[in-house]
C-alpha cells in the first residue's frame, strides 16, 4: 500500500462533509419557512398601520401556508422547496395578500419572488 492510497480515502471526506451540510431536512426548512414568515407579516402589518393609522388592520393577523413542495432530482439542484402562502391582516377589506417562496439550495435561505393582492372570494 503506498502512500497517496491511503490518503485518497481522506481527501473526499472534507467533500462529503460540504455535501452533507448543504442539504437541510425537512424540518429545517419549516423552521426557517416559519420565521421568515412571522417576520414577514409583523413587516406587512407594521407598513399598513404606519399608512393608515390602524385603520385597516385585523385584530388577529395571521398567514395560512397553502401550498408545500419539497423538490427531488435535478430541481432540489438549485431550489430544495417551494411554499404559497395567504396573508390575513386586514379588517374590513376582503383581500389577503399572497406570497410565493423557494428555498434555494446554494444560498441556504428561502428566497420570497411573488407578491400580489388577491381577493378573498377568487381564491375560494
Amino acid at each position: 500500500m503506498n502512500i497517496l492510497s491511503k490518503y485518497k480515502g481522506m481527501a473526499l471526506l472534507p467533500f462529503l462533509i460540504f455535501l452533507l451540510s448543504c442539504s437541510e431536512d425537512p424540518v429545517t426548512l419549516h423552521q426557517k419557512l416559519d420565521q421568515i414568515l412571522k417576520d414577514d407579516l409583523k413587516f406587512m402589518v407594521a407598513e399598513v398601520m404606519q399608512k393608515s393609522q390602524n385603520k385597516f388592520i385585523s385584530a388577529k393577523p395571521y398567514y395560512a401556508v397553502t401550498d408545500f413542495k419539497i423538490f427531488k432530482g435535478d430541481t432540489a439542484r438549485i431550489f430544495k422547496a417551494y411554499a404559497k402562502v395567504n396573508f390575513y391582516y386586514y379588517k374590513g377589506i376582503d383581500v389577503v395578500q399572497v406570497r410565493k417562496y423557494r428555498y434555494d439550495t446554494n444560498k441556504l435561505y428561502w428566497d420570497r419572488y411573488y407578491k400580489k393582492l388577491e381577493h378573498k372570494v377568487a381564491l375560494d
